[in-house]
């Protein structure tokens, strides 16, 4: 065997080593295992890590552990999909889940992060690729698994669920009972605070992806520059909007009944205003019960409306009262209503299906899942007029309407704009049936899988640069081979591209590079 095919032989056994590190992602989340507690965060995390495995990679999840954990079967089935987890007791037992500045991760996790990261479990599984990290309450964490780790070239991808710095009304305990009290933190201290720890997010990574444009541009708005030098050179940011997709649950319940709703069409069946936001100042829940005496319910006694309510809490003090406002309303204007904290998604898609209109009471909200849930059940939503990323995500799919608006700040003025959509449903009027089937079409036809393919083609974009470089290496040897017949010097160029930027490659780029290797070794290139 001649020098130049040991070196072919060696050079392919250094392939395989990385192609065996290769997709190895290390996800850092506070929030991620269910708990008692509803966590819209938790959810949106593990579809992230589960599309990451449909596309063939490898998850190491580092999260904080909840208080308590719901130990049932239900919640085992869900974890399975991982391959491998790792996870965080929180510092402070007593915490809730909330990740901002008064009661979050950030605080605590530098002690945590050294013990995790000098495990046996997860130093031997070091070699990772991409580092995922949700928010500036795991920003921290990250760092200090980076350096453990000696991860320093690692790519960075920071997944902004909330822009902390442009939301007032931040939850803080309570330093009586313990109870979570909302309070309105949004001073001059607390803007400098969450402006310089999202500022220092978006300047350590090299992919920022929102879940909506105007979470985007606000961040764009925190950095110095859209050039970072943080890992071999200066190199282009990647600026990515990613929507949450409809959860695997909900869509199979939703395309199972979409027969019977289209059989039914608008026949008076349905009967709930619903509102399902956590119930907390910031969601703006109070608005709904506010605009109670203004709504005329006598026009609609016949037709047995009622409200339906449901939204954890994270604030005693304002849910006390607001359920008092709702009692006295409901007992003053004769307004039915029925209440809960928490619904599985079986029972919750039963309230989403006989609901006539969804009013999603936030002024700015990133997202807003159940948006998208009430849609794929023909349950159109009132959302205010600005600042709601599941809408913008709507209007980018079609130009039709596909929610209705609302001024959510004015009581009175939202009255009136239930009651308009109260009197479409029941006189049949087509702009309702055309808002709720152009909403419905949306929400099914953004699943898991869509969702998976739209991330992994955002993971490819933003390493195109690295196949730009690769290219150069690689066609330059590829020119000393050709014109020099110097098969040596060819692959000591080649894997120095390689190595250097093998992480970066598709899998297809990948195959185009092996399949010249082959060439070159059974000498049937030339």
């Amino acid at each position: 065997m001649t020098q130049a095919s040991l070196e072919i032989q060696d050079s392919e056994e250094k392939v395989q080593s990385m192609r065996e590190s290769q997709r190895r992602y290390l996800f850092v989340a506070y929030e991620f295992i269910q708990s008692t507690v509803f966590s819209g965060n938790g959810v949106y995390g593990r579809t992230i890590v589960s599309s990451l495995l449909q596309k063939d990679c490898d998850v190491v999840v580092v999260c904080a552990h909840p208080q308590i954990v719901k130990n049932d079967e239900k919640n085992t089935n869900k974890m399975q999909f991982l391959k491998e987890q790792m996870t965080v007791q929180d510092a402070d037992k007593k915490k809730t889940m909330n990740d901002n500045r008064h009661n979050c991760w950030h605080t605590g996790a530098c002690k945590q992060m050294e013990n995790v990261g000098s495990t046996e479990r997860l130093s031997k599984t070091s070699c990772f690729s991409h580092l995922l990290f949700v928010d500036y309450s795991a920003c921290l964490a990250s760092q200090v698994l980076v350096t453990i780790l000696n991860l320093f070239t690692i790519k960075k991808t920071y997944f902004n669920f909330r822009v902390f710095h442009k939301n007032s009304n931040l939850t803080k305990s309570s330093k009586k009972n313990n109870e979570p009290v909302t309070v309105d933190v949004n001073d001059d201290d607390d803007v400098s605070f969450y402006v310089s720890v999202e500022k220092q997010c978006v300047d350590w990574s090299d992919q920022i992806i929102a879940l909506c444009q105007m979470d985007l541009q606000a961040l764009q708005q925190l950095s110095d520059s859209k050039l970072s030098s943080d890992s071999g050179g200066p190199h282009e940011k990647m600026w990515h909007v990613l929507y949450p997709p409809l959860q695997p649950a909900v869509h199979a319940l939703a395309l199972k009944t979409k027969p019977i709703l289209n059989e039914q069409k608008f026949e008076g069946n349905r009967k709930y205003i619903l509102c399902c936001v956590r119930i907390s100042p910031e969601k703006n829940m109070m608005v709904f019960i506010d605009m109670l005496p203004y709504l005329q319910m006598e026009r609609f006694a016949d037709k047995n409306v009622s409200l339906f309510i449901v939204g954890s809490c994270n604030d005693v003090r304002y849910k006390q009262t607001l359920v008092s406002k709702l009692e006295h309303y409901s007992k003053q204007y004769h307004i039915p209503y029925v209440m809960h904290e928490f619904l599985q998604v079986d029972e919750f898609s039963v309230i989403l299906r006989s609901s006539i209109v969804n009013v999603h009471t936030s002024l700015n909200e990133p997202y807003g899942m159940t948006i998208m849930e009430s849609a794929a059940f023909q349950t159109p939503s009132i959302v205010h007029f600005q600042n709601i990323g599941a809408e913008e995500m709507m209007k980018k799919r079609t130009s039709s309407p596909s929610v209705f608006y609302s001024d959510l700040r004015d009581p009175k003025q939202l009255s009136i704009d239930v009651m308009k959509v109260l009197d479409m449903y029941f006189q049949n009027d087509s702009t309702y049936h055309k808002v709720s089937l152009n909403a419905q079409n949306i929400a099914l036809g953004y699943g898991t899988d869509t969702f998976a393919n739209v991330q992994w083609q955002q993971q490819m974009k933003a390493l195109g640069l690295g196949f730009l470089k690769f290219s150069f290496y690689f066609f330059s040897s590829f020119f000393i081979l050709h014109f020099y017949q110097d098969t040596a010097a060819f692959v000591e160029l080649a894997f120095t591209s390689i190595n250097k930027n093998y992480n970066d490659l598709s899998r297809g780029q990948k195959k185009f590079l092996l399949a010249i290797l082959n060439k070159i070794k059974k000498k049937t290139l030339f």
